[in-house]
């Protein structure tokens, strides 16, 4: 059983973060897609500064 907070009616584990990065949302803004928040997006630009080839990367991994 999943306990709810007070004054909420959803369960606390079934919320979605988003004021955490996700990598799975960082993998979606990098193939381009729309289902990502600005903290993805903020993280996915800094690893672009490091990996600058991180797009190739994800799309080539998404094709094989």
């Amino acid at each position: 059983m999943t306990a709810c907070e007070p004054g909420r009616e959803e369960p606390v584990g079934l919320r979605i973060r988003q004021d955490v990065p996700h990598s799975a949302r960082m993998y979606d803004f990098f193939l381009g897609g729309k289902d990502n928040f600005a903290v993805d997006r903020e993280a996915a630009e800094r690893v672009l500064t490091v990996f600058p080839t991180m797009r190739t990367a994800v799309r080539a991994n998404r094709t094989f």
